[in-house]
Order: C-alpha cells, then structure tokens, then sequence
C-alpha cells in the first residue's frame, strides 16, 4: 500500500479528534469525551484524544478520570508537555499539591515557556502558602502569556493570581494585631470556615474567588497550539448572613491595598486594578 493511500485510509471519514475539541469548547463535555473516546479507537492522534479527553473530565470534576488519561497520554509520548500540566492540575485539585508540582515541572522542562505549567504552578504554590515561590512562578507565567499567541487569554486571570500572592505576602511579612471579621469567611479546603478580612474590606479581597474557582463561562484559555482549557469551580469567598455590628478592627494592609468598586453590569464587587469581573467574566475598563 502506498503512503499517499495509507494517508488517504487514515484521514477519511470524520475526524473525531477534532469533533472533540468543538464540542469541548461548546461545553458539550459528554459529547467530546464520546468523540475522543472514537478518536482513540480509530488512533485519531490518541495522545491530543487523551489529552482533550482528560481536560473534559476535569471539567466536570472528575480529577482521578482525568489524572488516567493524562498518565494514559505520557505512556504514549514522554516527550510532550500537555499531559504533564494535566495530571499536575489533576493532582492540584485532589490536593496533592507535591505531585502537581512534580508534574508542573516535568512540562517546564519540555516547554519552558508554557503559561498553563508556570501559572498553574504559582496556584499550586498559593495553596501550600509559598507566597514568595508563587509570585515567581506567576511573573513567569504572565511574561510568557504577553508574548505568546495562545496564552494572551490568561493575562488577566495571572495578573489576578500574582495580586493575590503579592498582598498575602505583605500580610504574612506585617501580620495585624487586630481580631479578624467574622463576617467575612473563606470556605477552605474540607468546607472548613477560615476567617479573614475586615468589615470595610470587598467581599472579594483577591481570594480564592479571584483564582481557583474564577469564571464558570469565561473565555477557553489557550496554553499552547492546538489545546483549550478551562477550570472547573472550586469554593468561594463567601459573606455570613449575620455580621456583628461591634467587631471591627483597624483596616489591614490588604484592605489599603484592596479599594472597593463595583461591576457596572451585574454589581459584584471589584478591585481597582482588576480587568475582568469575577462574576459576570466582563471587561471592567
């Protein structure tokens, strides 16, 4: 059989790899895993299928899924980047945060110039409180989403991620005397109330909301050629419905750092130097 015929055999038909895609970036996850379980069959490029297949499972929240598609994928090719930043956000969200940093690293020494690794990196760091370590990891990141074709999408939530590291960094290096607001609550990790913030503080101090849970609908982000990615809800900042009236304390260094406005279109509260709402996902200015 000649080459040309063997192209030919290979490329006929529907090209289920790439129906996967489509239906991902329409939120169509069940369809695209469906098409990426074809492709994967047909050997439709199984390692961008895998690849494509594993970011739909995380998606949906479904992290040890997701984190055998991606090993699945590196058996396939050691050699590439992709499926190495996915299993480390896999492994960011069943809160392994060591073996995502492994993973994270794994790709940076393939791509060093990767946005998805070096920011996913600094969100891991934020997580295990290495302030200092994430702020490198993000300034990374956004040096190489400004000059990346496909990363540019990510500037605004990195510049969110590096502000956040910034001014926890801050408050560690200066911890306040006065007694937390209890009407603010971070829920944490194990849905475990975390007090923090003051009464005249936003509701959204560049927190958890303005990282890992983000925009349910914002736009797909691009990390390297060929590859979409989104990332699914984590918990958000969240305001008591009872607020003690006499438990005030003096503004923190976050708090003079953190000015409140709000979303012209759906009234959510922002930031000053913040692009996009964390609500609605518009363009604030």
């Amino acid at each position: 059989m000649s080459t040309h015929h063997r192209r030919t055999t290979h490329t006929s038909g529907i090209n289920y790899e790439q129906l996967g895609w489509k239906c991902k970036h329409q939120g169509k996850y069940e369809e695209a895993i469906d098409a990426f379980d074809k492709a994967i069959v047909r050997k439709q490029r199984p390692y961008v299928a895998l690849h494509g297949k594993g970011e739909c499972l995380l998606d949906l929240g479904k992290y040890s899924d997701a984190l055998n598609c991606f090993e699945n994928a590196i058996k396939i090719d050691r050699h590439h980047a992709w499926a190495y930043h996915g299993a480390g956000r896999a492994y960011h969200y069943l809160k392994k945060y060591d073996l995502a940093l492994a993973y994270y690293d794994k790709s940076i020494q393939i791509t060093r110039q990767s946005v998805v690794a070096w920011h996913w990196k600094g969100r891991t760091l934020i997580r295990m409180d290495e302030y200092v370590l994430a702020e490198e990891a993000l300034k990374t990141a956004l040096k190489n989403a400004i000059g990346s074709k496909y990363g540019r999408n990510a500037i605004p939530l990195i510049e969110a991620d590096l502000f956040f590291a910034k001014a926890h960094k801050i408050e560690m290096a200066h911890p306040s005397n006065g007694t937390p607001n209890r009407g603010v609550v971070i829920i944490g990790d194990n849905n475990a109330p975390i007090i923090f913030g003051d009464n005249k503080g936003p509701i959204n101090n560049g927190g958890n909301q303005a990282t890992d849970d983000a925009i349910q609908n914002r736009p797909i982000i691009m990390g390297e050629p060929g590859t979409g990615w989104t990332v699914p809800n984590e918990q958000i900042i969240q305001r008591s419905e009872e607020q003690n009236p006499g438990d005030v304390k003096p503004t923190g260094i976050l708090s003079r750092i953190c000015k409140t406005e709000t979303c012209s279109f759906c009234g959510a509260p922002t930031q000053e130097d913040q692009h996009y709402c964390n609500k609605c996902g518009r363009k604030l200015r």
